[in-house]
């Protein structure tokens, strides 16, 4: 399997916002700082971050991981 594919560079802001957007600010951005607090001075794939996603909101992520990361077209701009 692929660990990055094209999307994951050309869509990557996107699919951030688009999960920001599934699973609310508080949730998006205490993500992130466990993201980095756990992985600091390491590094992870899309999968691990995704189930930190999981893992901090309790919202199952995998259709907007599959929209925006995984599938040949990009779907239509997250909301702001």
């Amino acid at each position: 399997a692929k660990v990055l594919t094209g999307a994951v560079y050309s869509r990557g802001a996107m699919a951030l916002q688009a999960l920001r957007a599934t699973v609310g600010d508080e949730d998006f951005f205490t993500a992130l700082r466990t993201w980095a607090t756990e992985r600091r001075g390491g590094n992870g794939s899309v999968a691990d971050f995704l189930a930190v996603v999981e893992r901090v909101s309790g919202e199952d992520v995998d259709d907007v991981a599959k929209a925006w990361l995984f599938s040949p077209t990009r779907p239509p701009a997250p909301p702001v």
